[in-house]
């Protein structure tokens, strides 16, 4: 996983936005409204978010990828197997 803008899906439906910056940081967004930011680094097989602050729901998660489908999507699990999502690069429009 790298660089670039990703629609996160839950249940069929796209509810967030992340875009991925090369200065490893990152862009949350959903219905067209900033809702987080952070930074994001690789660490082996997974990938983690340190969000911005220091509250509850701000704290470092990692997340491990599975291999990657023809089209480009994945399934993202959280590293304590709680959450589950598909991800999709957002194509260009």
């Amino acid at each position: 996983m790298g660089p670039g803008t990703f629609d996160i899906v839950g249940e069929n439906v796209v509810y967030a936005t992340t875009e991925l910056r090369e200065d490893r940081t990152y862009i949350d967004s959903a219905e067209g409204q900033e809702v987080g930011r952070g930074r994001w680094k690789v660490d082996g097989p997974q990938v983690c978010f340190d969000p911005e602050g220091d509250g509850e729901d701000q704290q470092e998660r990692c997340w491990t990828n599975s291999p990657m489908s023809p089209d480009g999507s994945f399934v993202t699990t959280r590293d304590d197997g709680s959450e589950s999502y598909t991800v999709r690069p957002r194509t260009a429009e």
